[in-house]
């Protein structure tokens, strides 16, 4: 079993993830002036690793904020370039492309087409035929979600976050729902981020119910060191280790 669910998620992971990366060409002199925080005044995030007992991999990053390198160990993707609303990257050295909308995020992926509000929230996903599934933001934060198949079965998503405010360029929210793995949690490419830091994800999938809990550690400087991720569902847990410019 853990063997598929590792197989499950690399697919996933290449397939959907990774079509939501894109940088644009840097020089040595451009990196070395980008200062810790960007113009927001929020923290940069150079590294995160994800690990658990089946699997690592690795987000890298420069220091602009914009993603350099998506790694799983067996794979890697390397990312090319940002034109406009066009992404242009290659996966183990294979081109292809994606489009942008005017707000610079992901409007489709491989099967996937995403919808935001006019404030830059993510408003819709649809798989297909297959799947919808819609999204309720408030004060900044995504407080529901709702997933409907083609065959009839529901899912319900309610979101809790912490008072904590979420002070860093990227979002620490995994949304596992919207894009088939961590990935788009993690990029900035598909919408705006939440306002604060997830606490709990309560699930009602066709009248079965189950959480993910979200647990933080922090510095000195109160940034977030490391994200612990624990779902009733699977009953196992996932960690990711944050590394600042």
């Amino acid at each position: 079993m853990k063997k598929f669910l590792f197989r499950a998620m690399s697919m996933s992971l290449l397939v959907c993830g990774a079509m939501i990366f894109a940088t644009g060409c840097r020089t040595n002199e451009e990196e070395e002036i980008n200062p810790t925080h960007n113009a927001e005044g929020e923290r940069l995030i150079k590294k995160i690793t994800c690990s658990s007992e089946d699997y690592i991999f690795d987000f890298t990053y420069y220091m602009d904020g914009n993603i350099k390198q998506f790694s799983t160990g067996e794979n890697t993707i390397v990312i090319i370039e940002k034109n406009s609303n066009i992404l242009s990257y290659t996966i183990n050295g294979s081109q292809r492309y994606s489009d942008l909308n005017e707000m610079g995020y992901v409007i489709a992926v491989e099967g996937c087409n995403f919808n935001y509000y006019s404030t830059g929230e993510l408003k819709s996903r649809k798989i297909g035929e297959y799947y919808n599934t819609t999204y309720t933001w408030d004060k900044g934060n995504m407080i529901k979600s709702f997933g409907q198949s083609i065959d009839g079965t529901k899912e319900t998503r309610t979101y809790t976050y912490s008072s904590i405010k979420n002070s860093f360029n990227l979002d620490f929210f995994a949304q596992w729902e919207i894009a088939f793995g961590d990935i788009l949690g993690f990029t900035g490419f598909l919408g705006n981020k939440t306002s604060n830091l997830i606490e709990k994800i309560d699930v009602v999938h066709a009248g079965s119910h189950y959480t993910i809990s979200y647990n933080y550690t922090f510095d000195d400087e109160g940034n977030v060191t490391t994200i612990t991720k624990f779902s009733t569902y699977t009953n196992s847990s996932y960690q990711y280790a944050i590394t600042y410019w």
